[in-house]
């Protein structure tokens, strides 16, 4: 779900204003470049 760990009430400040789909991306490209980095570490 979007804004684990984070208070509801600043969540739903984040929607109203328009910034949560920067959040929600950001965490996308973090998750990304993690697996960029990572996984070829495995073979």
């Amino acid at each position: 779900t979007h804004g684990a760990g984070l208070p509801r009430g600043l969540i739903e400040s984040f929607r109203q204003t328009g910034t949560i789909h920067v959040l929600v991306v950001s965490g996308t490209q973090i998750s990304l470049l993690f697996m960029v980095v990572y996984f070829p570490g495995l073979f």
